[in-house]
């Protein structure tokens, strides 16, 4: 199958959650923000643009470096296989929408 490969600079929006399971491998994952920024010639400077959020996991070895290395508000600059999935809240309020992931193995 072929993945979307990604490579992403932001900040990390979240401290890193680190789980290690009993039958599976090691995990962390965090939240990850990126926004981008143009050049307005009417301020004569840099605004901000649309922020885009994902969900960063980390696999096995590099769980346990990103467990330990990174903070909450770090600049970061991850590169992993884009996931994007679907979800539905059911019953409680209807509401729909999709989920953007960046695994990193």
């Amino acid at each position: 199958m072929n993945e979307i490969m990604s490579t992403v600079f932001g900040n990390v929006a979240s401290e890193p959650r680190h789980v290690v399971p009993q039958n599976g491998a090691p995990r962390t994952s965090f939240r990850l923000a990126s926004t981008t920024t143009r050049f307005d010639p009417g301020l004569q400077g840099y605004v901000d643009g649309h922020t885009t959020w994902l969900t960063v996991t980390c696999w096995r070895g590099l769980a346990f470096n990103a467990a330990q290395s990174l903070t909450k508000g770090q600049p970061v600059i991850v590169h992993g296989a884009l996931h994007v999935r679907e979800w539905s809240d059911g019953e409680r309020s209807g509401e729909e929408g999709s989920a953007r992931d960046l695994w990193i193995v």
